[in-house]
């Protein structure tokens, strides 16, 4: 056994100190002597240090790597700038950001985190002081008492035209409190949000957020810009300590923090409460966590998921995890968070998390008097996880090896993963690419929806489809290309108004749209194949479809990658409508079978199997053999089946 020593008590309460560079280091020389005199000594089991240079590799390669966490920050960054222009030039005075796992780097695959997206709205004046009126505009001022729950706010409704309270409810979103004040509630404001996304799809309101995307937490909220009491007194008292750091607080002092939908929930009015959420603070101590702090928080994250699951189910959340870090990071030194001491800071977490369960209590890192388990662990459930706990302290964290989660048990029990196990390593940059890559296919939706804008903005009526290897009658009419001219007819074309068809080859199947795929194998035998023709054998190995068709289907599936609905229906539609008109009238479509396909794809998309059926089967009448439609059919025959 070796021994490692920390001071695991928590700091006492201090009072609040001036800010002056003589009380600091009389903090710093208090903090220096405490770590100095320490008053408990550990037994740190010898294998920890091995188990640890373990765990990190085995984090590496299952995407939790430096590159792979600084590539979704960037990313994550870059989206919030991409969305935030995209809202201004759509007109809307909104901010927007992305917080949490995915956002912090700090997540694997296996974790199957949400994407954390909060909308803060600038159309509204947030008050916390009388002065902070402003005319013309919704006016909100916070409201605090001794009856109200620390970081619980209401917010009262004043006047747009004369700094003075509303009397009358002028809005459904208004209710009335006892005390006749008029209040903006937070369940009618989310109320109002599903009601105006439900277009969109069906809306799924869990805590502050209201969602209608599968694995999105979006949270509609407001922005308190004015320096509040409770970020102040949390400034005061981590003066003078080695975490966090003097830039990060005088960072904290001047960011916004939000005004959220969720209400406490033992208060008499958690409908109309406001949460009060320093987001940006939160995320701004997450950047400042090195690389083994960064995996201490994955580590806890898997343990929350893998093995408190089965006993406390999803009570447990990742804020619970992240606030552990804050504590046990303020409390101890920085040269202990190294890779060879992963395991044991793990262990320091894990004995603060038992030391609140027995307190029945795990406060807010920020704001003083929140108990973070009200709402989410009842009392039995934290006997029962302490109990547990003491278990796994005691058996010096074995049950990590259970850790089933993007194989981490089975890595740990690997020999020298670091030196000798050579798939494991490939395997992790194979996953740092993978993640890469998705990463990129999300940061570039919105940049393929402007290439598909300006496309169909140039494919005007006047645009000449086309084809190297199938012609039609009247191609070569001179009337065609007479229609084609510009405006002054004795300069000619301003620029050449012709859309060839879009071919993939066998070479380029990693980029080529999944339905197409089919049609680089759409023969059924070898004889459907003995039938084409010389040209046809020249392009039906690959896959081609007219330009604007295409165009269709792609806008169709980029806007639904975007969740935008309405424009993701409208894209089918036209599409239809095109293909309809072309197919009927014999105009303008050199490959209506593959046109066809993709209508009959986007029916599929939908779920409507009977609509899929109709088109797939049409492109039979315009093609019987050699047409992907074949298979096609026999698979939606199946899906229809069962």
């Amino acid at each position: 056994m070796w021994k490692l020593s920390v001071d695991m008590k928590a700091a006492p309460r201090e009072s609040r100190m001036q800010n002056n560079a003589g009380d600091i280091g009389v903090r710093r020389a208090s903090n220096k002597k405490r770590y100095q005199n320490l008053q408990s000594i550990m037994q740190i089991p010898e294998h920890f240090r091995e188990l640890s240079i373990r765990m990190f590799d085995a984090l590496d390669d299952s995407g939790a790597g430096k590159e792979t966490v600084l590539e979704r920050r960037r990313t994550y960054l870059r989206r919030e700038q991409i969305e935030k222009i995209q809202l201004q030039l759509q007109g809307n005075n909104f901010e927007c950001f992305h917080f949490g796992s995915q956002s912090e780097g700090t997540t694997t695959p296996g974790l199957q985190s949400d994407i954390d997206f909060l909308v803060s709205h600038h159309d509204v004046n947030i008050m916390t002081v009388w002065e902070d009126w402003k005319a013309g505009i919704l006016n909100l001022l916070m409201l605090h008492d001794n009856t109200t729950p620390p970081q619980q706010y209401l917010l009262q409704v004043i006047a747009g035209n004369t700094p003075e309270p509303a009397t009358s409810l002028t809005h459904d979103m208004y209710v009335r409190k006892d005390s006749g004040q008029i209040l903006f509630s937070a369940e009618r404001w989310k109320n109002n949000i599903a009601y105006e996304v439900r277009d969109l799809g069906e809306a799924t309101k869990n805590g502050p957020s209201v969602s209608w995307m599968p694995n999105w937490d979006i949270v509609n909220a407001f922005h308190v810009r004015k320096p509040l009491p409770e970020i102040q007194h949390w400034i005061d008292r981590c003066r003078g300590k080695h975490w966090p750091p003097v830039q990060l607080l005088e960072a904290a002092r001047i960011a916004p923090c939000f005004l959220v939908p969720a209400g406490h929930p033992d208060s008499d009015y958690k409908r109309e409460e406001w949460r009060l959420s320093p987001n940006l603070i939160e995320r701004m101590l997450t950047f400042s966590f090195n690389m083994t702090q960064i995996k201490c928080y994955i580590v806890l994250k898997l343990i929350k998921k893998s093995l408190f699951a089965y006993i406390v189910g999803d009570a447990i959340t990742s804020f619970h995890c992240k606030t552990i870090m804050f504590f046990t990071m303020e409390r101890t030194h920085p040269s202990l968070w190294c890779e060879h001491n992963l395991m044991f800071v793990l262990l320091l977490c894990l004995h603060l998390l038992r030391r609140w369960l027995r307190l029945g209590r795990l406060p807010h890192y920020i704001i003083e008097g929140v108990n973070l388990f009200d709402g989410k662990l009842s009392k039995l459930l934290q006997k029962r996880l302490l109990v547990y706990i003491d278990s796994l302290i005691r058996n010096n964290l074995q049950d990590v090896f259970c850790i089933g989660i993007d194989n981490i048990g089975r890595r740990l029990q690997a020999c020298s993963m670091r030196h000798t196990v050579q798939a494991g390593e490939l395997r992790g940059v194979l996953l740092h690419n993978s993640i890469r890559l998705l990463l990129k296919f999300d940061g570039h939706l919105q940049a393929a929806v402007r290439v598909l804008e300006d496309v169909e903005r140039r494919y005007h009526s006047k645009v000449k489809a086309v084809c190297a290897f199938r012609g039609r009658k009247g191609d070569r009419h001179l009337q065609v290309f007479a229609d084609m001219l510009s405006g002054n007819k004795e300069e000619g074309f301003i620029e050449l108004q012709f859309a060839f068809c879009v071919r993939f080859v066998r070479q380029e199947s990693y980029c080529t749209p999944a339905i197409l795929l089919f049609e680089m194998n759409r023969n059924n035998t070898e004889e459907e194949v003995a039938q084409r023709t010389y040209l046809e054998k020249l392009w039906m190995g690959g896959a081609e479809v007219d330009a604007r068709p295409f165009l269709f289907y792609m806008q169709y599936i980029t806007y639904g990658g975007l969740c935008e609905r309405d424009k993701q229906l409208h894209a089918m539609g036209v599409l239809e409508a095109d293909i309809d008109t072309c197919v009927r009238n014999q105009l303008n479509l050199y490959h209506p079978e593959t046109a066809l396909n993709l209508l009959g794809h986007c029916y599929e998309m939908e779920g409507d199997y009977a609509g899929s059926l109709h088109y797939y089967e049409w492109s039979l009448r315009c093609l019987r053999t050699n047409n992907a439609a074949n298979w096609h059919v026999l698979r939606i025959m199946r899906l229809i089946s069962g």
